[in-house]
């Protein structure tokens, strides 16, 4: 799914460490793809992807989606509910082949994925 994501912060040491606002969600993510220069204020259209080996657990279903941020490292613990292909998490969609073809058994279940970065691809079209 692509998003409009205002750039909030651009690392000084990590250039690819980028802080975005996307609605009323922020998160700091790795610019995987990025074929232009970005500023802070302004905004972009971003796909999301999850990267890295990532574990998922079932977890109650009155669980609140969630994206909570791994101490100062790019890794999440997100919460919500897998369907199909997506991991649906309040306004977030991030949409991963492996989660239907490695985790379909926990389809339509309120899920937390730790995941060891998200990454921003600032070229969506391509």
């Amino acid at each position: 799914m692509i998003y409009q994501a205002k750039i909030l912060h651009i690392d000084e040491n990590v250039e690819e460490k980028v802080t975005l606002q996307i609605g009323n969600t922020e998160l700091t993510c790795f610019a995987s793809v990025c074929p232009y220069a970005i500023k802070v204020g302004l905004s972009y259209p971003v796909e999301l992807n999850l990267f890295d080996d990532y574990t998922i657990e079932e977890i109650s279903d009155d669980s609140e989606p969630s994206l909570v941020r791994v101490g100062n490292a790019f890794a999440y613990v997100i919460t919500g509910r897998l369907n199909g292909r997506c991991l649906e998490s309040g306004e977030l969609i991030f949409k991963e082949d492996a989660l239907l073809s490695d985790f379909g058994y926990l389809d339509g279940k309120m899920v937390a994925i730790k995941v060891g970065r998200i990454d921003a691809d600032f070229d969506p079209e391509q």
